[in-house]
């Protein structure tokens, strides 16, 4: 009897890990799709925009990675609370250094006014193109991770 129980434990373990790594690939692929937007908003000019939706795609290939472990991709959104969770469920990586400074700082200052002191403009004025594109080399570095991590 008790043999039997632990099998069916295991089998719910078994489909709960190949759920979420279908759920994991899904999660990547969205936050690819979201990061060649970013790549394309900068192209046009909207940097402002281009930092939020690559803040997003780091966003998404972290909950990725969770996922991939079988856990429910968490309500949080703040990009180092997220690595602090990665970095317990993956510890390989546990000691590794993941630069997302200049995504983490314009996660708000791209999205709403006043956030600095002493600016009175919206965002898109004085976001620029370079920190556009740094937030994006950044989000590329988190998916690179995130693929690396999901092919274990």
């Amino acid at each position: 009897m008790r043999a039997g129980k632990v099998q069916q434990n295991v089998f719910l373990l078994q489909r709960k890990i190949e759920l979420g790594k279908r759920m994991s690939e899904v999660w990547l692929e969205q936050a690819i799709w979201d990061l060649r937007a970013a790549e394309h908003s900068v192209k046009i000019g909207f940097n402002e925009w281009s930092c939020f939706q690559a803040e997003q795609s780091a966003e998404k290939a972290l909950k990725a990675i969770i996922v991939s472990t079988g856990k429910k991709a968490p309500p949080i959104h703040k990009l180092s609370a997220l690595i602090g969770i990665v970095k317990k469920e993956k510890r390989e990586i546990s000691q590794q250094y993941i630069d997302i400074s200049t995504l983490q700082a314009f996660t708000f200052i791209a999205r709403y006014p006043f956030l600095l002191p002493g600016e009175y403009q919206a965002p898109h004025n004085y976001i620029t193109e370079k920190e556009a594109k740094q937030c994006i080399k950044e989000a590329w570095k988190v998916i690179e991770l995130t693929k690396n991590l999901l092919k274990n």
